[in-house]
């Protein structure tokens, strides 16, 4: 496993989808990972430090892990097919 960090964000021309930049920390390469249009939006939205106005659906799920004082340790992406990726969380 490699431990990355969003460098930023770009949009595929071919599918004029959005692609985070992935950073592997120790060598500096970029990883591409294509991601859809509302998952982009809710990462820019954390990273930045905006609020919505009412919670989308992934904060229900971050205000149930905070409760329940369960922390993740890592996300691992397992397998990718066609743009899709596979991936497990252990918390």
């Amino acid at each position: 496993m490699i431990r990355v960090s969003i460098k930023g964000f770009m949009i595929d021309s071919a599918t004029e989808m959005p692609v985070v930049l992935l950073k592997n920390d120790q060598s500096g390469d970029l990883i591409p990972l294509l991601i859809g249009p509302f998952e982009a939006g809710a990462i820019i939205l954390e990273l930045k430090g905006i609020k919505p106005p009412r919670p989308v659906t992934h904060d229900l799920l971050a205000e149930m892990f905070r409760r329940n004082k369960i922390n993740m340790e890592y996300l691992e992406i397992y397998d990718a097919f066609e743009n899709i990726y596979f991936s497990r969380i252990k918390y």
